[in-house]
This record gives C-alpha cells, structure tokens and sequence, in this order.
C-alpha cells in the first residue's frame, strides 16, 4: 500500500468515523439523552470499532471454514 492510498484510507476513516459520531450525537440529541457529549462521542467511537471488530471477526472465519473445506476435499 503505498503513503498516498493509506493516507487516503485513514483520511477516509477519519471521515466516517466523524459522520458516524455526528449521526449519534443528533440521534440521542433528538431522543433527548442525558448524557454528555464525551459519552455520546464514545458511544459512537466504541459502536464502529465494534462493527470493525465484528467483520474481521466473520472474514476470519470464513478463511478458517475456506481451509477446513479445502483439507476434507484433500483427504
């Protein structure tokens, strides 16, 4: 990967990330929340990094069923 598509690639994460907290700053705004906005901010934060958590969690496995498909296939 080189500087500029990483760079492009966290620059685009930031983004989302900063949509992401928006939309759950003004959802729990409009639901008139009592909580703070460093809260709100981490409720968002913690939410998309389990989201990321959860599909690296699913990518994984499914290379682990790929593999143990291509060991029966082998046997």
């Amino acid at each position: 990967m080189t500087s500029s598509a990483q760079l492009h690639s966290s620059l685009s994460l930031c983004l989302r990330r900063r949509f992401s907290v928006n939309a759950c700053a003004k959802n729990l705004v409009n639901r008139k929340s009592h909580l703070t906005p460093d809260t709100i901010e981490d409720v968002a934060y913690l939410y998309s990094e389990y989201k990321n958590l959860s599909k690296k969690l699913v990518e994984a496995k499914q290379r682990q069923n790929w593999l143990g498909n291509k060991i029966m296939e082998a046997i």
